[in-house]
């Protein structure tokens, strides 16, 4: 699918291929549930600004590898429950800065940062699950930038993940780090 300067609000999307979108808003009705958006392929934005999710949340459910072109956008939640098998066949590949306003979860599958090193803008939580990885970027700079106003949680179900290097920002920044492993 593609989309040019659209506008979409919608209760649910799912992209069984590969979704490009220019300029436009994609909304929905009610973020963090059901309503969220679902792309089994590769979602790439690109173009001048002016794309926003609004308050959508994008899932990537894939059974393959993933590429994610962010555009240098903001989004509200970001998912993935990629059930490929273990290895490349599961990567998200994340191409670009991508700024999240909310929560980043990692359920299943590998969220990479190596190949191309983004950085990335988190205000909310992370929950890694216990089938979820992180294979942190390889440049040696600091990758995960924690800058919400309000207190983070960093859970972490899997066997435990080197990230990399974690910017913490504000005066008064508490961070809670869990995890079940």
């Amino acid at each position: 699918a593609a989309a040019g300067g659209a506008n979409v609000t919608t209760f649910s999307v799912e992209v069984a291929d590969t979704a490009t979108i220019g300029v436009g808003t994609w909304s929905c009705e009610s973020p963090g549930t059901a309503n969220d958006s679902y792309v089994a392929g590769h979602f790439a934005v690109n173009g001048s600004a002016g794309f926003s999710t609004g308050n959508c949340g994008l899932t990537f459910n894939g059974t393959t590898a993933q590429d994610f072109t962010t555009g240098a956008e903001q989004y509200s939640t970001v998912t993935l429950i990629n059930t490929g098998s273990p290895g490349a066949t599961d990567d998200l590949n994340v191409f670009g800065t991508l700024d999240i306003n909310y929560d980043l979860t990692i359920t299943d599958g590998d969220f990479d940062l190596a190949a191309n090193d983004p950085l990335i803008y988190l205000s909310g939580n992370i929950i890694i699950g216990a089938s979820g990885l992180v294979t942190k970027s390889d440049s040696g700079s600091t990758v995960w930038n924690l800058d919400g106003s309000g207190p983070e949680t960093w859970t972490d179900n899997s066997a435990g993940q080197d990230l990399g290097n974690i910017s913490i920002d504000g005066s008064s920044k508490v961070v809670t780090l869990l995890s079940s492993a």
